[in-house]
């Protein structure tokens, strides 16, 4: 995530830095959250939710108001997009090395 900000909004180094640890901290609270038992299953979204919109805020504070513009549109572009799904293609097996089922025990 942090190497396609960077490409994308033309991050300086100290910002790439900053982004980077933002997202470690993000992961490990994240992970925490997942971790303390006793959390309803709503309780638990709620508490990553909040994390995640900790995390978007802390980034927004680095960005220059350029740079702020770009990641809105981007955000923008990716929640109006259709979800592409995908098929899964099965190789086929030539014939020669095909293992024949098993045959029953008489």
């Amino acid at each position: 995530m942090t190497k396609k900000m960077t490409s994308d909004l033309n991050l300086t180094t100290e910002q790439t830095q900053k982004v980077s640890e933002i997202y470690q901290n993000a992961a490990a609270k994240n992970e925490a959250i997942l971790k303390e038992t006793g959390n309803t299953e709503q309780r638990t979204t709620d508490m990553i939710a909040r994390n995640e919109a900790a995390c978007k805020s802390q980034i927004n504070e680095i960005l220059t108001d350029e740079q702020r513009t770009k990641l809105e549109q981007t955000q923008n572009k990716r929640s109006t997009e259709p979800v592409r799904t995908g098929t899964i293609q099965r190789k086929s097996i030539p014939a020669s090395t095909e293992k024949s089922p098993a045959k029953p025990a008489n």
